[in-house]
């Protein structure tokens, strides 16, 4: 099967190259300087090269004897340097036509080509030819790892293969990994983009950090963008270009995103002495860590002997780079050169640890990412919590917590959750089923909602009886009926115990604590910013009130604020734009959400929104400046529900409840 992000990719690079002509000009962002006086030397190493009239080829193929003679133009070009000298190859040779040829190679800087066994060498739909090979990686990617590894991963079985000297040292299972670039650090952190489209962190100790989403990375002011070449530094930050403007972004280990001044290109490679490398076009460029741009090679051609083993300038238009102890790779459609760099320093410390908040702890259930056992364990019978649906949370002041959830093999709705993970389910009328329901629960997930009050007790609406149960930490306390309000409707509560709820008209309204009930704002379908009655709601899916009564309401991809006297205002999303989706930080207007889930708020009045589809918690301030939490060491997938308890959040997610503290 061919993947289709490659040859995507393949398009593009193909194109652009073809529009970069002779002398290295014309490629991303305009004309490439030319090397300075210092430039480096450059040797063919393997495969072959032409000059004028003059074709050569250069290295061995170590199985047969054959000159290495490479066919990578349909392939992936690929190359990751090993500390011994040697370097990871993914392409072809010309002589290979069996559908289980090898497609991945160790590069001696002698030239010596050792075609390597494997089962990346399977190509699952067959396809090879004779004219052709065996063109197409099948969902392969090989990246660089700075502690002198290769990684090669395979989609086909969701492998990740990890190269050292003496070969594979150890696989990996990493089901989320997609066939898009990948890199270690020196600390022995993975990066790689996952399936939901999250730049992610895995480390060695098996966290999975979230670094950011591609629309954040690649697509802040591109449009629908796609990422490119990827490079990690000796700090663990990390360069991402895209791929059609060549703009590069550098995101720190804490997940802030900024662009790279002054540099542009398609494919990127560090060095130990913080350089950053771009191909731009049909040159290689350098930017030095204080932020100057040079040419660092261009295709001058092979000088006046075109055997000669060493030369300035590129032998053909580069595709792929990776720095070793050697010095540079760099491959083409059908050679592999090696640049002189200068000497690594010794002794280099790996990058710091991730800054944001706290540690993310799984209270219960299981992990979306990578081999972790599910936590917390079933009052009295010890057995692993699996849910299959996390709806809701609250947050009780003995610090337990309710969740609105379902459980394989039971038809409970509702649990208590001690601090410690234990989870029993609790019995009572949000339980029952009706005799129309047959086997399935009437009293899904969707129809009980759950809110934190700031007394430390948690709301349930039972939407099938239409009544409130307030909980605290020995139970129901009190309960009563609330007719009005909207089965699908989520709620609110103050300090006064005042409710807050939409009704069935989408418009918002309100329950004192002596019964008595009142309007705030709304009743028809629409995204109208107003007063009262004339302001509209469209989709509202989370409601929060802060300590002076402005009530924050969760509509489709925006946060609504709504005042005391019914003025309702846009906060963070574009105004009036219901489906103005994505995930960018930024203030007001300039932010945006996907379809968002639940709410909370602390007592400094900053919001919390679960964004479930970029797999995110996202902070919006009372001035509507919007950023993204990161989760660690795990990934969040498919947040839903929010409570705050004390200084942390719970988050109620597809499978399992989570705590997170907050850091100030």
């Amino acid at each position: 099967m061919r993947n289709t992000w490659l040859c995507g990719l393949w398009a593009i690079l193909v194109a652009s190259l073809a529009a970069c002509g002779g002398g290295g000009g014309g490629g991303i962002g305009g004309e490439a300087a030319a090397p300075a006086g210092n430039a480096p030397t450059i040797a063919l190493v393997a495969g072959r090269a032409t000059f004028g009239a003059d074709t050569i080829v250069k290295g061995t193929v170590t199985d047969t004897g054959a000159p290495a003679v490479f066919n990578a133009t349909a392939l992936d070009g690929a190359i990751a340097a090993l500390d011994d000298g040697s370097a990871i190859y993914l392409g072809g040779l010309v002589r290979e036509t069996t559908p289980e040829h090898p497609r991945v190679f160790r590069i001696t800087a002698k030239g010596l080509v050792t075609p390597l066994e494997g089962s990346w060498n399977h190509i699952a739909n067959g396809g090879c030819t004779a004219a052709l090979g065996c063109p197409f990686f099948d969902r392969i990617a090989l990246g660089q790892g700075s502690a002198g590894k290769a990684l090669l991963f395979q989609s086909l079985d969701n492998s990740l293969s990890i190269f050292g000297a003496t070969g594979v040292e150890r696989t990996l299972s990493i089901p989320q990994m997609t066939a898009a670039p990948l890199n270690m650090d020196r600390a022995g952190s993975i990066y790689f983009w996952a399936r939901d489209g999250a730049l992610r962190r895995l480390e060695p100790d098996g966290g999975l950090y979230f670094l950011g989403n591609r629309q954040d990375v690649v697509a802040q002011t591109l449009g629908n963008a796609s990422a490119g070449g990827q490079a990690v530094d000796g700090q663990g930050n990390v360069y991402v270009a895209e791929v059609r403007s060549g703009i590069i972004r550098k995101v720190s280990p804490g997940g802030a995103i900024s662009d790279v001044a002054g540099l542009r290109g398609g494919w990127l490679e560090t060095d130990d002495n913080g350089n950053l490398y771009a191909i731009n076009g049909g040159s290689i460029l350098k930017q030095s860590p204080g932020g100057a741009v040079e040419g660092f090679l261009a295709p001058a051609g092979f000088g006046t002997d075109p055997r000669s083993d060493t030369v300035s300038g590129l032998l053909e238009t580069p595709w792929r780079m990776a720095v070793g102890p050697q010095g540079m790779w760099v491959t083409g459609p059908f050679a592999i050169s090696l640049a002189t760099l200068p000497r690594r320093p010794a002794g280099l410390a790996p990058p710091p640890a991730a800054s944001g908040p706290g540690r993310l702890a799984i209270l219960a259930g299981q992990s979306q990412f990578g081999p972790r056992p599910p936590a917390g364990t079933l009052a009295g019978t010890g057995a692993a919590v699996r849910f299959t649906e996390v709806a809701g949370v609250a947050a009780l002041a003995d610090g337990s917590a309710l969740a609105v959830a379902t459980l394989a093999g039971s038809g409970t709705r509702l649990f208590s959750i001690a601090p410690d993970g234990v989870v029993t389910p609790l019995a009572g009328s949000w339980n029952q089923r009706a005799a129309a329901c047959g086997t399935l629960a009437c009293s899904t997930p969707e129809q009980l909602a759950l809110a934190t009050a700031p007394s430390g007790k948690a709301y349930l609406f039972e939407a099938r009886s239409s009544t409130i149960h307030v909980f605290g930490a020995a139970g129901v306390e009190s309960q009563f009926t609330l007719p009005e309000m909207a089965i699908s409707s989520p709620l609110a509560v103050d300090g006064t115990g005042t409710v807050y709820f939409m009704d069935n008209t989408l418009a918002l309204r309100k329950r004192n604590p002596d019964g008595t009930l009142g309007f705030l704002a709304g009743g028809t379908l629409g995204s109208t910013d107003a007063i009262g009655i004339a302001a509209q709601f469209r989709s509202v899916s989370g409601l929060a009130v802060d300590a002076q009564g402005n009530v924050y309401v969760a509509d489709n991809a925006t946060i609504r604020k709504v005042t005391p006297s019914g003025l309702v205002s846009t906060l963070a999303g574009p105004p009036g734009s219901p489906g103005a989706i994505g995930s960018a930080n930024g203030t007001g207007a300039a932010a945006r959400f996907s379809l968002l889930a639940s709410l909370a708020i602390d007592t400094a009045g900053n919001l919390y929104a679960a964004d479930p589809l970029n797999g995110a918690i996202r902070k919006i301030t009372s001035g509507g400046v919007v950023t993204t939490l990161s989760a660690k060491p795990d990934a969040l997938f498919n947040p839903r529900g929010l409570a705050l308890a004390g200084n942390a959040l719970l988050i109620g997610e597809w499978q399992r409840i989570s705590r997170l503290p907050l850091v100030p």
